[in-house]
């Protein structure tokens, strides 16, 4: 089938396919004229992309200088994103930073400064990831030996107690007079922490508009891994967090994700956002705008004393970021590190469970930072680990009833 487009305003007439279209910008047949007289080339009014039927060769994408137009030249390549730079000696943007040098530095010291327009091309979309995809192995349990009480008995002596799985295993047959090994100790920590995870993700935190963020180091087969929190400042709970191999600009976006969700309205240049002197905040803030529109700005505090204005402020933001570190370190040394990068993730999210829903804070007067109506009347400590099981386990089952496209 074939129609008829035609064009008074530059007096020529085509026929085209009605289903051809433009691979690079994805325009339809009404923008797709006949370039030279019926030999096979068209040209896209969109783009200006030539093209036939059987070569759709997508042109490579040119970014453009905002500043002087000039044609960006690609210069690095990144894990997750690729650095392009404006090398045009004329540029305004070059010229102003140049006038900003101190008069007497060495030309040999120019390169300490970031002179030149720089652009960093994403080859990853993080905005598109799905931040609570449900763990394959969060179906039912199904106790062959043992009961749901001796479990939440193995999760509040590995968790609340900062005992290893071994040294859990070891009590539970010394106080309680039940053999079980350190395995199965780490599968019902592992099992737990795949239930629980949407529950902690996904929960309501109404946090505020001070957030804090800080990354730590952890140790995965022996291999250094990294850790991102984000924490409501005021209110204590963490809101974000991440674990990753690297410590790059990714796995900060999707803890910076994970911590805006949970905003019914992102308060934008409201939000005070406090960070250390690591450049992924700033690019991971760049990025958030760009993709999903959160407009806000990343004050960073550097260094260990008050030596300017912005440091003096909001010091006090970033130590409690740092002792939430420090908490998380006291219960991490137990491990003696991750077996795998999953059983790191599962770890962290099992103890993000217990430091927002059930652990005793000073700041709270020693009741849980969000207290749950459920666990009110909760006798013990294991009865609620069981209960916050359940509420995964609702979580999940509401998740898989109600997916969100």
């Amino acid at each position: 089938m074939f129609e008829k487009v035609l064009k008074i305003k530059d007096f020529y007439i085509s026929f085209l396919c009605s289903e051809t279209i433009v691979s690079t910008c994805g325009a339809p047949h009404q923008y797709i004229y006949d370039n030279n007289g019926n030999r096979g080339q068209f040209q896209c009014k969109v783009c200006g992309q030539n093209f036939n039927e059987s070569n759709h060769a997508d042109k490579p994408m040119v970014f453009l200088c905002p500043y002087c137009g000039h044609t960006l030249s690609p210069r690095k390549d990144r894990k997750h994103f690729r650095i392009h730079k404006c090398v045009n000696p004329e540029c305004s943007y070059y010229q102003n930073n140049l006038a900003k040098l101190p008069e007497n530095l060495d030309a040999a010291h120019k390169h300490n400064y970031k002179l030149h327009y720089i652009y960093r091309e994403f080859t990853m979309d993080f905005f598109k990831m799905d931040l609570h995809g449900l763990p394959k192995n969060a179906i039912n349990f199904k106790y062959k030996k043992f009961n749901a009480h001796i479990m939440g008995l193995c999760l509040t002596y590995h968790v609340n107690l900062k005992l290893s799985t071994r040294q859990t295993a070891h009590a539970l047959q010394e106080v309680h007079g039940i053999k079980i090994s350190h395995t199965m100790v780490a599968n019902y920590a592992m099992t737990a922490a795949a239930v629980i995870k949407p529950l902690t993700d996904t929960f309501d935190y109404k946090p505020s508009k001070i957030l804090s963020a800080d990354e730590t180091y952890i140790k995965v087969k022996g291999i250094k891994h990294y850790v991102w929190f984000i924490m409501d400042t005021c209110k204590k709970s963490i809101l974000g967090y991440q674990v990753s191999d690297t410590r790059a600009v990714g796995p900060c976006i999707l803890a910076m994700r994970m911590a805006f969700e949970k905003f019914k309205e992102f308060p934008n240049k409201a939000l005070k956002f406090i960070a250390d002197g690591y450049s992924a905040y700033p690019l991971a803030s760049q990025q958030c705008k760009l993709m999903n529109g959160w407009n806000f700005d990343v004050t960073q505090v550097i260094g260990l004393t008050n030596d300017d204005a912005v440091s003096t402020e909001f010091r006090w933001v970033k130590q409690v970021v740092e002792r939430l570190n420090r908490t998380f370190k006291s219960s991490y040394r137990v491990t003696g590190g991750y077996g795998s990068e999953n059983g790191a993730l599962y770890g962290v999210s099992l103890w993000a469970a217990y430091y927002n829903f059930l652990r005793p804070h000073p700041y709270n007067y020693w009741k849980p930072l969000n207290e749950l109506d459920i666990l009110t009347d909760a006798g013990n400590m294991p009865a609620k680990w069981q209960l916050l099981i359940y509420l995964g386990q609702q979580t999940i089952l509401n998740m898989q009833e109600n997916p969100v496209a």
